[in-house]
């Protein structure tokens, strides 16, 4: 669908600062979650509601730890409800996820010729990097688009084991293990849901963005 490639060509601004206190991952991800709300659901996620449940329970968690640890925790619990909320919408087929990642792929296509032209940022030469801002979330996001583009790699967007591996996949020292990640089997449902959602919402994370 031509909305959701858009939506993921957005996401090429992953990590430019729309305002100083907004990237533009955060931007995107509102922008596909409010297009999914507006949507049918497409797929019947077996426990959703029950995940959806402990999803809520973990934003409480995380509020708790960080109030008793004195740390701010409003930035925290935005960025991991819109997690939260990212998932639900690409769980339940809301977004057509093929679409999406066309789109992201056509992004880090455009970011190239736009950063060595000099009209795209460079914030750590020589590394490639462009309107995603980070060199680490600029590598992460050019693996992942890359492998799900990759010839006879259809199948892993939905890979079942794929989410939980990609949560355990750091920005900084997770690409080699991302790339290990995505080939697979196919099975669509929450866990892809979650490990598209943790790819995307990487951007967001404070050392890598001013939000």
């Amino acid at each position: 669908m031509l909305l959701d490639c858009l939506l993921g060509f957005l996401f090429m601004w992953a990590g430019y600062p729309i305002t100083a206190t907004l990237p533009g991952g955060v931007a995107a991800a509102v922008a596909v979650i409010a297009v999914g709300v507006f949507r049918p659901s497409t797929l019947k996620v077996k426990w959703g509601s029950l995940l959806f449940l402990l999803g809520m329970a973990l934003l409480v968690f995380l509020v708790a730890v960080s109030m008793l640890n004195g740390q701010p925790w409003t930035q925290r619990i935005g960025k991991f409800a819109l997690l939260l909320l990212l998932c639900s919408v690409l769980a339940t087929g809301r977004i057509n996820v093929r679409s999406l990642v066309i789109g992201g792929c056509l992004g880090a296509v455009v970011n190239v010729p736009l950063f060595y032209a000099g009209i795209a940022p460079n914030n750590y030469p020589p590394y490639l990097t462009g309107f995603y801002g980070d060199k680490n979330v600029a590598g992460l996001y050019y693996v992942v688009w890359g492998h799900s583009r990759a010839p006879g790699s259809e199948r892993s967007l939905h890979e079942p084991r794929m989410g939980r591996r990609l949560l355990r996949a750091s920005v900084r020292h997770g690409i080699t293990h991302v790339h290990r990640c995505l080939p697979g089997e196919h099975l669509p449902g929450w866990r892809s849901a979650i490990g598209w959602a943790s790819v995307i919402g990487s951007s967001t994370r404070p050392s890598a963005s001013p939000l």
